[in-house]
């Protein structure tokens, strides 16, 4: 972890300008986005399948 942090560090101490600096943060964000629009699907059978196992157990 502190490998990681420390390459952080690097890269926003770097001779880069704002602009790209806001765009790498923007890529990440977009990124994180996506990721989270494509397993949402996953994240909704998981908890659907769940919440169905609760209620049978109930009858």
């Amino acid at each position: 972890m502190k490998e990681i942090m420390k390459t952080l560090k690097t890269i926003f101490l770097s001779s880069w300008t704002p602009a790209e600096k806001a765009l790498l943060l923007l890529n990440v964000l977009l990124f994180g986005m996506l990721l989270g629009w494509l397993t949402a699907p996953l994240k909704k059978v998981i908890i659907n399948t769940e919440y169905d196992t609760e209620n049978e157990e109930d009858e």
